[in-house]
């Protein structure tokens, strides 16, 4: 990772566009101009942005819907309300009387349905705007990278190829065989969490000769919860023979430098130290998330022995 890349924002985005699905931001957008323009009051908006429209859109159904109304109300006022037309909606035909009316306490209760989802919809476009802002800030913020080369060329390795679910690239425990327990695979990273920590600390070291600003910040975490291992195992890797063994992150860690270069030498150091296998790797400063985040991930075998010189047997880092 690269030191002053903005964190991503959250996944809510995705999570709402089911719940925003159902509300037409044409009708909202609509609503919004007609309520400011029966209130005199001119819209303030950037026909560009979408979220803009909508923006205060719920408190403004909200108040209006607080404001003075007859007990029965007719369909005309309840349409300027709402922003919608009602003569053929099935929930107005249910509730109106003879007269195309309904009750005031019915029309509250719908336009609090409806600056529910308007709020929503705000919620919506503000996080698509982040959205697109952070895409863009990080997109800015490599391209003023002078050796984005250095990552631009690094390969994404995968040594398994298509023989993904080869017990060859699953997590060992100490007699050699692939972990079929979560305490052999707890006992495994036991032994190497002192040579990952031992071999990071000297791959800072390296990555500091190519650095001129700050030195690399090395993160060191502690074992991953056993709990969240067997969630992972189980929804993550069910399919597979021994889903404990394919937890692969028991044992981590994280590097961030300043520049492209030092996350080259980074990752060279790593690749060249003995006793240390890259079994895979991503490269998202060369292929970046939809979200713009950028980073190398790495995925390593470690013998403890020839990496620290103590220990036994092997795992995955």
């Amino acid at each position: 990772a690269l030191r002053g890349a903005l964190a991503p924002i959250s996944a809510r985005v995705g999570r709402r566009c089911a719940r925003i699905a159902r509300t037409s931001r044409i009708a909202l957008i609509a609503a919004a101009r007609e309520r400011a323009e029966l209130s005199g009051q001119p819209i303030p908006c950037n026909e560009t942005s979408p979220q803009h429209h909508t923006m205060g859109a719920a408190a403004s159904l909200q108040e209006a819907a607080e404001s003075d109304l007859p007990e029965l109300v007719p369909r005309s006022q309840a349409e300027t309300l709402l922003g919608t037309t009602l003569e053929h909606h099935n929930e107005w035909r249910l509730h109106a009387d003879a007269e195309d009316r309904v009750p005031r306490a019915t029309l509250r209760s719908a336009c609090a349905v409806t600056a529910a989802r308007v709020e929503a919809a705000e919620t919506f476009y503000q996080s698509l705007k982040e959205f697109y802002d952070f895409r863009k800030d990080a997109a800015a913020l490599w391209e003023r990278q002078p050796s984005r080369d250095a990552l631009e060329t690094l390969e994404p390795v995968n040594k398994a190829g298509d023989k993904e679910y080869d017990p060859e690239w699953c997590q060992h425990a100490l007699d050699g065989r692939p972990c079929q327990t979560i305490k052999a695979l707890y006992e495994a990273a036991a032994l190497c969490k002192p040579a990952f920590e031992h071999l990071m600390r000297k791959v800072q070291r390296e990555a500091s000769k190519a650095d001129s600003g700050e030195p690399p910040e090395l993160k060191l975490a502690p074992l991953k919860g056993v709990a969240r291992a067997q969630e992972k195992a189980r929804f993550d890797y069910g399919d597979r023979p021994h889903p404990i063994s394919w937890v692969c992150d028991i044992v981590r860690g994280c590097l961030i430098v300043e520049t492209p270069q030092a996350a080259r030498v980074a990752f060279d150091a790593l690749e060249a130290h003995d006793g240390v296998d890259i079994v895979k790797s991503s490269n998202r400063f060369k292929f970046p998330t939809p979200a713009g985040f950028r980073d190398v991930n790495v995925k390593m075998r470690l013998d403890p022995h020839r990496v620290a010189g103590g220990g036994l047997g092997f795992a995955f880092g």
